[in-house]
């Protein structure tokens, strides 16, 4: 019994971070890093929970409950955003940068020293990339451009050769749209590992590490051949490097302690998938792929009904994020 739900968990919880409460899902964003686990194993999974929430709860007292995750959330991303905006203006720029800002861009260069500051704040930029970044901008690189490259290549759990590749292309001519697909399609398809249940359970007992260490360890091991036993260990010792630290030495750009998640309500799920166009497994991708671009989810899903490429989609929400001309800020 104990190592088949060990084996449960290693396919849903790990594989597929699914944690129901009143008819919500979360979904981890490592599900678009490669940890999308067997459907069957996840839909298995999902159809007990939301037996259970279902047996347990009206589908009025679900509404209210979604509404209020909702609220919640919205509270959680306001004060996340104030919090961000405060980093953000703490955070200088030298003289070399902003020159080569207003050499690359007269008109709008203040505008992209705020949108660098904000890039620096929200993805915690290691120094070793703040400098390499720097250098960039210093040079005259287009903002838009550095930035762009930069975020695509991190939540691709990419690394600064991939910044650097990624830039080199764009100066060919090739937009970003046509970069972003061939990036997508030539990316080797993550296979999570396939853990013995009692190591896992071990694993699992330390305090010092959670669910999103050993997904976290797994990947940086698929990316750069190093033994996930020796990147888990290390995170074991009392005076271990933080997870940033660690990618940094081998070139990635993951600076986080822990994946972000995605909310999707069983009201939303429903809505969704009434029409039949989409899977309940599609709609998940959606919302994940809207968390990721900072964009409301029904937009996107209608633009992807309509058979916009997640390249394109990328494309236009950076073109929106980081060109002077388009930006909110």
């Amino acid at each position: 019994m104990r190592k088949s739900i060990l084996a449960k968990f290693t396919a849903a919880m790990l594989v597929l971070v699914l944690l129901l409460s009143g008819g919500t899902a979360f979904y981890s964003y490592a599900k678009e890093w490669g940890w999308a686990g067997p459907a069957p194993a996840r839909e298995a999974e999902s159809a007990g929970a939301a037996a259970t929430a279902e047996a347990t709860a009206s589908p009025q007292a679900i509404s209210v409950l979604d509404e209020q995750l909702r609220q919640t959330l919205k509270a959680q991303a306001e004060a996340e955003e104030a919090t961000l905006e405060a980093a953000a203006g703490a955070i200088e720029l030298s003289g070399l940068v902003l020159e080569g800002l207003q050499r690359s861009n007269p008109q709008g260069y203040k505008q992209d020293a705020e949108h660098y500051k904000r890039l620096l704040a929200e993805f915690h930029v290691h120094e070793a990339y703040r400098t390499k970044l720097d250098d960039l901008l210093a040079s005259g690189a287009k903002a838009a451009d550095v930035l762009t490259a930069y975020e695509f290549a991190y939540r691709q759990f990419g690394s600064f050769a991939d910044v650097e590749s990624l830039l080199a292309l764009r100066q060919t001519g090739r937009s970003w749209a046509e970069l972003f697909a061939a990036y997508l399609q030539d990316a080797q398809e993550f296979v999570p590992q396939a853990f013995d249940s009692d190591y896992l359970e071990t694993l699992l007992k330390s305090p010092r590490l959670t669910a999103d260490d050993i997904m976290i360890a797994d990947q940086i091991s698929f990316k750069t051949g190093k033994p996930f036993k020796e990147l888990i260990n290390s995170k074991l010792e009392a005076a271990a490097p933080g997870w940033r630290e660690q990618c940094a030495a081998v070139g990635l750009l993951f600076s986080g302690t822990a994946l972000p998640r995605v909310s999707v309500t069983e009201e939303q799920l429903k809505k969704f998938t009434e029409a039949g166009v989409m899977s309940e497994e599609q709609v998940v991708e959606a919302f994940v792929l809207a968390g990721k671009l900072g964009q409301e989810t029904e937009p996107v899903i209608a633009k992807l009904k309509k058979g916009t490429s997640e390249a394109a989609l990328y494309e236009e929400a950076y073109a929106l994020k980081y060109d002077s001309v388009n930006s909110n800020l």
